[in-house]
């Protein structure tokens, strides 16, 4: 699950270190920063790596329901070093011929929007309100249906194993037993889902419904394009609350330290 992390880490990385300093400059500027060139490649990212945050969360919901409610041997088989590495390498793939194929076929263009001052969608083409509402918007949604439907059933599983178990007295088969600790990672996974849908769903809705700004008050887009924003700044928190290897990872890396002190009484498996 830890790879998957790491995946949005660094998504989230390059939106708040390359988009978000560019897009401060080109609203003060009221220009695109570095040359149409380097906007139409800004507009790619941005794009890119919202697919890859989302797709990411996906993957994380499919990890847990494989990892509670299946057998450690087929989530083994699933999500083995080099299996967790290939998903993550098609989620890339698979995110980036989402963004670009539209685009090769004349729906949409990356470039200087000048209704929002950002390098995001040319607001020129008369096809860009078609991308961001059929071919992003629909991507981002049907990502957030399928984890809903995977937390769903993982709560169903857990729900009706505490109830065997409760009916029982017993363990018995040791495959109906989930322990808490695994509940209580999924649980904070998908919390995090949560927070992060509540930030970037308006902004996708209202964007999906008025890409132009032409009834909805440009005002009422800002504050949906700041709250998608944010979403990838507060992960960074969102991650290490109540996880406590993330919490001195982050400790370690704040105070310039090599390695994760060792905490008598953990788990080395904690973070699965």
């Amino acid at each position: 699950m830890n790879m998957f992390v790491l995946n949005i880490a660094v998504s989230d990385l390059l939106i708040t270190a390359l988009q978000a300093p560019t897009r401060l400059a080109a609203v003060v500027n009221r220009a695109p920063p570095g040359g149409e060139g380097f906007c139409t490649f800004l507009g790619f990212i941005g794009f890119l790596n919202c697919c890859i945050s989302v797709l990411s969360s996906a993957l994380i919901a499919f990890n847990r329901y494989i990892r509670i409610s299946k057998s450690p041997s087929t989530y083994i088989k699933l999500f083995g070093p080099l299996k967790s590495c290939l998903w993550i390498a098609a989620s890339w793939g698979v995110c980036a011929l989402i963004i670009i194929l539209p685009g090769m076929l004349g729906v949409g263009r990356f470039g200087w929007d000048e209704v929002r001052s950002q390098c995001d969608l040319d607001s020129t083409h008369p096809y860009s309100r078609y991308y961001f509402s059929f071919v992003f918007g629909g991507a981002y949604w049907i990502s957030v249906s399928i984890v809903v439907v995977f937390y769903v059933k993982t709560y169903l599983f857990v729900k009706n194993s505490v109830i065997t178990i409760a009916k029982n007295r017993t363990l018995g088969n040791k495959r109906e037993y989930v322990s808490t600790e695994m509940v209580r990672r999924t649980r904070h996974m998908f919390i995090i889902f949560c927070a992060s849908t509540v930030l970037q769903a308006p902004a996708v809705l209202l964007e999906s419904i008025d890409f132009t700004a032409s009834f909805i008050p440009f005002e009422v887009i800002f504050v949906g394009i700041f709250l998608f924003g944010s979403c990838h700044a507060i992960n960074p928190f969102m991650y290490p609350w109540k996880v406590r290897v993330f919490r001195r990872a982050f400790k370690s890396l704040l105070q310039c330290k090599r390695d994760i002190p060792f905490v008598p009484g953990q788990s080395s498996l904690e973070a699965t």
